[in-house]
């Protein structure tokens, strides 16, 4: 986030969420919406994997990330039944 303060208030306002919502999670309640998830990720400038599970994405041996000046994919390789 950028440097001036900034309060649950208005990131609940950011994220459309109740003020109470935040401060549950504060306290360990874990959040029920996805898209409310993705947009804290957003806001904080973290992805979501590093928001939920405090590490930053690391692809599974099947995935390759590729980057193309400032674009990114991720490749998967997955074997399908015929």
């Amino acid at each position: 986030m950028d440097e001036e303060r900034r309060t649950l208030t208005w990131l609940a306002s950011r994220l459309g969420v109740n003020k109470s919502v935040l401060h549950g999670w504060l306290q360990g309640v874990e959040p029920r919406c996805l898209g409310s998830l993705i947009k804290l990720s957003g806001e904080m400038g973290v992805s979501l994997d590093e928001l939920v599970f405090d590490k930053p994405f690391s692809p599974k041996p099947s995935q390759k990330l590729l980057e193309f000046e400032d674009l990114k994919f991720e490749v998967s390789i997955k074997r399908i039944k015929t």
